[in-house]
């Protein structure tokens, strides 16, 4: 269950800075930035959301090694999917060749 959640943040922190790098960079460095940051703030969530849940739902079965692995690795994924999507998100605003 853990590593279906991890999934799904990745995928939450690639939306989210082609979200941002379509909306809000005014240049291709900041866009990979706030792609970052979005991707950060994923993590955050993923986080949040774990700690949440095994606290108030103690028969829950959640793993805490394991929700501490896949958050170090979060840690280092989500920025690097934010920030790639935020550069993609901001080259498609560009006008064609």
């Amino acid at each position: 269950m853990e590593i279906f959640s991890a999934i799904v943040t990745c995928v939450a922190a690639l939306a989210a800075g082609f979200y941002v790098g379509n909306h809000w960079s005014p240049d291709a460095i900041w866009s990979a930035v706030f792609g970052a940051v979005a991707g950060e703030l994923c993590a955050g969530v993923f986080w949040g959301l774990a700690l949440f849940l095994a606290t108030m739902v103690p028969a829950a079965a959640v793993s805490p090694r394991a929700v501490g692995v896949d958050f170090v690795i979060l840690v280092i994924a989500t920025p690097v999917c934010g920030a790639i999507a935020g550069v993609m998100g901001y080259r498609r605003t560009l006008p064609p060749r």
